[in-house]
């Protein structure tokens, strides 16, 4: 049976007032970390943060909480170093990835994979990632889906990413057959219908929000694709937008909805043509809109609108797809608006779709 969390934080609370006076004003440091050590309470857990609350709520010294922490952020940082100092050549990886100019997220993904690879060797084999072989890449991928259940997405990062290093770096192929018989999880996206998708523009006050947001559906752009949109990216007259360098690095052009015109002219005004279309909100700053902000925002949106779908901003990206499907556009169109490199992708929207809908009438 699951625990009541009210029931169960006045247990722990309960635990350290019976260990100490509870009208105490100072208790030392070496108590606190023997009543932790008793307990078997380690920093970050979920007992850790309801006795660090207790303290600060009561206003009593508690330095060591601070300590504790400090002291595990430090070692988590020397364990890091120590590993990554294990890895051959981990700096050349850094600058090789630089040099083939990964975005930053990809750059953090890869290195990120490395590391846990690497960390996973030392602890399990006692050796460094270098030295592995086939069959231990082969194990350690069994780890992941089977002990550490990744997705699907993250098991072809880590695949990538070693493929990399192993070529790159270590001038050794890696024997990758094994995973052709991992199975993608072939779950179908969640779709919005078009009344839900006006009912989140209706709900986004913020005028920069609502137009980005309406631009990720009214031309099926990535999240990163709208907040790196230019000035001299949207053309007006022509109904397009440019989007420069999207996944993949290619280049595309996608549909600008006529609808969005006159808030979009609001952007241009006083703006050079190199310049972000929807800057940060801080003055004077040339930098593309947080990726934060403009989620956020969406959610709560999405709330407002009293939409219980397990939805996300790429949603919208979904629903531009299949929304253009059942209107009758080819695969073959939406696979180039949308930038996909296999048709097979865009392929997963005709199970969602449903293009003879609007034909069938209702009995009532």
């Amino acid at each position: 049976m699951a625990k009541n969390p009210s029931e169960h934080k006045h247990k722990v609370i309960r635990a350290l007032e019976t260990h100490f006076d509870r009208n105490a004003r100072v208790i030392s440091n070496t108590k606190i970390r023997e009543f932790l050590q008793e307990k078997e309470i380690i920093p970050g857990s979920e007992d850790f943060k309801i006795l660090e609350a207790y303290y600060l709520r009561k206003n009593l010294k508690r330095p060591i909480f601070q300590e504790i922490r400090e002291k595990k952020a430090k070692k988590k940082q020397e364990d890091r170093a120590k590993s990554e100092q294990a890895i051959e050549n981990f700096q050349g990886f850094k600058d090789l990835l630089v040099e083939k100019n990964y975005k930053e997220k990809t750059f953090h993904s890869y290195t990120l994979c490395i590391r846990m690879t690497n960390s996973y060797a030392l602890n399990n084999w006692q050796k460094p990632i270098q030295e592995l072989n086939n069959d231990d890449i082969k194990a350690f991928f069994t780890h992941l889906m089977k002990e550490k259940e990744v997705a699907y997405s993250t098991l072809r990062s880590y695949r990538f990413a070693l493929k990399l290093y192993f070529r790159e770096i270590l001038d050794r192929e890696l024997d990758f057959q094994f995973f052709e018989k991992v199975q993608k999880n072939k779950l179908v996206p969640e779709i919005l219908t078009k009344e839900e998708v006006e009912k989140i523009l209706q709900n986004m006050m913020n005028l920069k929000h609502r137009t980005m947001v309406a631009l990720v559906y009214g031309s099926g752009l990535r999240l990163s694709e709208v907040l790196n949109l230019k000035v001299n990216d949207v053309d007006m007259e022509s109904l397009t937008i440019r989007i420069r360098k999207g996944k993949g690095k290619k280049d595309r052009h996608s549909l600008l909805p006529e609808r969005l015109l006159n808030d979009l002219k609001s952007f241009v005004v006083d703006k050079k043509k190199t310049e972000f279309l929807f800057q940060s909100n801080y003055p004077g700053d040339n930098k593309p809109l947080a990726p934060r902000s403009l989620q956020a925002a969406f959610n709560i949106a999405v709330v407002a609108s009293g939409i219980k779908k397990k939805v996300a901003l790429q949603t919208l990206r979904h629903s531009f797809a299949t929304h253009l499907l059942e209107n009758g556009v080819d695969l073959a169109n939406i696979q180039a608006l949308l930038g996909h490199k296999s048709r097979a992708t865009t392929s997963v929207y005709k199970k969602v779709a449903n293009p003879t809908i609007n034909k069938i009438k209702s009995p009532l």
